[in-house]
């Protein structure tokens, strides 16, 4: 059983506490970022960040989904369908609890379980099994030995009746509103140290009362990793925005003059964000009719700055910005390799700093 959070102030070591002053330092600093993002809306730069989150919180699901591939379907099923590729789907759906989320904390207000339960519902609305998505579950599981009894199983969870009292615990326990704009890609870190990140889990585990040491010192360790993780997150994330911005500058450049506020500007502000898109959506989302958007696109497209594209069994006519998707792409793998010995042996390729 899991020991209830609120009440608790666990004793840390003066290292974690200074890590955690740098990360939530770091947290601030990238989330002022936010508010002097024009000429971007701030939802683009939010929007780019959480897209790299989800594709590396999948990896340490072990799905391996590259961002053009989740682009692609983005693009599909705001084209007017839903797309075939069923991990891309599943990782959309991903995003799309992950705002809600942020919504939820970002909302006022206190949270509750009931928010918890909207974020899985939609975590689960394309995956196998929907129906199981937005309630609490009222039967035992576990995590290994057979199907038929939990004895040696490598993890046994809570019984039924004690998770919705754990989680309404869990609602309640320190909301600091650290990020309200900017959530940093900590997956993309933790990912690239899976055994690190798993250990921590498994240390956090103990037996024994909720003031044992063991408690704190299992916190105390989880939470070194995780803040080094979020620090480092944050340093990249000012890196990957600041990489995306010099390219997207380069794209002005070669497009010509551009009036400002105009569909071709704001076009061209749009693809970091959706470097993907149709010609509805697009014209959704910069707010200018679909003839206005059609004639900003065909200019880029003679600019060589967007390509056209068919997908889906519907063959959605679609354009992308094949240098933008490119560069997330290999940004993406940069942070998911950097620090690691693969990333020490490469050389070349596009500069991301220090």
């Amino acid at each position: 059983m899991p020991d209830f959070l609120v009440g608790w102030a666990p004793r840390l070591s003066m290292d974690v506490v200074a890590t955690a002053a740098n990360a939530e330092s770091a947290v601030g600093a990238l989330n002022r970022r936010a508010l002097r993002a024009e000429p971007h809306p701030l939802d683009t730069f939010a929007c780019m960040l959480l897209r790299v989150e989800a594709v590396a919180s999948s990896r340490i699901e072990g799905i391996e989904l590259s961002p053009r591939r989740l682009l692609t379907a983005e693009a599909e099923q705001r084209a007017g369908g839903r797309s075939s590729d069923r991990r891309a789907v599943e990782v959309l759906a991903n995003i799309e609890a992950m705002e809600e989320a942020i919504r939820s904390a970002t909302g006022g207000g206190r949270l509750r379980t009931d928010d918890l339960l909207e974020v899985h519902r939609r975590l689960m609305s394309a995956s196998a099994r929907p129906d199981l998505g937005g309630w609490v579950r009222d039967t035992q599981n576990w995590i290994g030995a057979s199907g038929y009894t939990p004895v040696g199983a490598s993890f046994v969870p809570p019984p039924p009746e004690e998770v919705t009292p754990l989680l309404d615990d869990l609602m309640v326990y320190r909301r600091r509103d650290a990020a309200p704009a900017f959530v940093p890609p900590i997956s993309a870190v933790l990912a690239r140290s899976r055994d690190s990140y798993i250990d921590g889990l498994a240390a956090w585990r103990h037996d024994g009362p909720a003031d044992d040491p063991a408690r704190n010192h299992a916190a105390d360790q989880w939470l070194h990793t995780f803040l080094e993780a979020t620090y480092d997150a944050c340093q990249e994330a000012h890196v990957y925005l600041d990489t995306v911005s010099a390219l997207e500058a380069d794209l002005r450049a070669r497009a010509g003059p551009v009036r400002r506020g105009s569909s071709a500007d704001r076009l061209l502000s749009l693809l970091p964000a959706c470097p993907i898109f149709s010609i509805d959506t697009a014209a959704a989302a910069i707010q200018r009719s679909t003839v206005a958007t059609g004639q900003a696109v065909n200019n880029l497209t003679e600019a060589r700055i967007l390509t056209v594209r068919n997908v889906g069994k519907q063959r959605y006519r679609i354009f992308e910005a094949p240098e933008v998707t490119h560069l997330i792409t290999h940004l993406d793998r940069e942070l998911s390799l950097r620090g690691t010995p693969a990333a020490a042996d490469r050389a070349g390729g596009v500069d991301l700093g220090p």
